[in-house]
């Protein structure tokens, strides 16, 4: 978390009180580096020097931030990011903001051309900026990390061009994606799906949350692409499966949702998975008029999972179906035995969005960046003779 105290650390073990001040809390938001002094209006020339000079004070500063990234102290790096960043472009869009980026992004070009393995540290960085100024109110600025980290992202994946870049570009791109997701923003959380898709058409998290988020959205159909080419990429994925064979039965197609749901009830799926799996399936046995095999599924899974009440009820339902009510009833009546459980049913763990997917891949961009500190820490070295 940056704080005011850590933004002031940082700029005095930057060097940077000089070139960035802090702001104080009655300076305009959008002040930017070099205080502009003089009349208003400049020759062509001197606009474009200025301009000049900006672009290269911000890519000293931005650079700076980077070697300290390099160091493994990713906290302070985040502060001198944020330093830089809200005293250049503050809280609305502006021509500040492009040039901004366009400093950021030239010093980032020339990383990737040196060492593409060099950005992976900082793609993630500013993949995690963007949960860092949502935390600051700083909206904007929040938007253009997100921008900068998908960028990075597709710079890396064709500068590097191997399977295990295109997985980690596309694993980032997902990540930024399942943040939207939670915001509850559709179009730019499909947008950054299909981004990573895009780079890495096996992308696990892009898959799964894709099709979560068609079928929210009850566009079932879609869902069923997705998901189908996630059981076709990562068979093993058993959350994917159960989304699947849901939403084959929720658009008719029983005869492939069934076996779907059958195939969760394997003992290799997670226990949520499997109890989760065996309710759909009595319901879909049901809706097929079968009731006894539905019992039979719901009495097999309740024996396997003894403290599952949304078995009890489904069982007992499937129980009236075939017209025993008094054996419903003492099904139910073992609902008050049952211990309260401490976690979220399966059913409400389906309801939300897909996370550890988006968790997996956060993890090995972290061991990813990790490793490459020393990439980076060389070819901002090798900048330092041509003045970067």
């Amino acid at each position: 978390m940056v704080t005011r105290a850590k933004l002031a650390g940082v700029a005095a073990l930057l060097g940077l009180l000089v070139v960035v001040p802090l702001r104080a809390k009655d300076d305009p938001p959008g002040e930017s580096l070099s205080p502009r002094s003089g009349p208003t209006a400049q020759n062509p020339d001197q606009s474009l020097a200025q301009e000049a000079a900006e672009l290269k004070t911000i890519r000293l500063v931005y650079a700076n931030a980077l070697r300290v990234l390099a160091t493994g102290s990713r906290d302070d790096a985040i502060a001198a990011i944020v330093l830089l960043e809200r005293r250049q472009a503050g809280k609305v869009a502006s021509p500040d903001l492009r040039r901004l980026e366009a400093a950021e992004s030239s010093l980032a070009r020339k990383l990737g051309e040196l060492d593409s393995e060099s950005l992976v540290p900082v793609m993630l960085v500013h993949h995690d900026l963007v949960e860092e100024y949502r935390r600051l109110g700083e909206f904007v600025l929040s938007d253009a990390s997100g921008q900068r980290a998908a960028t990075l992202a597709e710079l890396y994946s064709a500068g590097s061009g191997d399977a295990q870049a295109r997985s980690l570009a596309g694993g980032l791109v997902a990540s930024l994606a399942g943040q939207a997701q939670k915001e509850g923003l559709f179009d730019g959380t499909k947008t950054l799906f299909d981004r990573a898709l895009t780079l890495d058409p096996g992308c696990e998290p892009a898959l799964i949350g894709l099709g979560a988020l068609f079928e929210v959205h009850g566009r079932y159909e879609l869902a069923v692409a997705s998901l189908g080419q996630l059981r076709t990429a990562h068979p093993e994925n058993w959350h994917g499966v159960l989304r699947l064979g849901v939403n084959l039965v929720r658009i008719g197609r029983h005869e492939h949702g069934i076996p779907a749901l059958r195939s969760c009830l394997d003992k290799a799926a997670p226990q949520w998975v499997a109890v989760l799996a065996s309710e759909e399936l009595a319901r879909a046995l049901l809706a097929e008029d079968k009731p006894d095999e539905a019992a039979a599924v719901l009495r097999q899974a309740a024996d396997r999972f003894p403290n599952q009440a949304g078995l009890l009820v489904e069982l007992a339902l499937a129980l009236e179906r075939r017209h025993r009510p008094f054996e419903a009833r003492r099904v139910l009546a073992r609902l008050e035995e049952l211990p309260i459980a401490p976690e979220l049913s399966p059913r409400l763990r389906y309801c939300k969005w897909p996370h550890e997917e988006i968790a997996a891949a956060r993890e090995r961009l972290a061991q990813a960046a990790t490793s490459r500190l020393p990439a980076l820490a060389g070819v901002l070295e090798r900048l330092e003779p041509e003045g970067e």
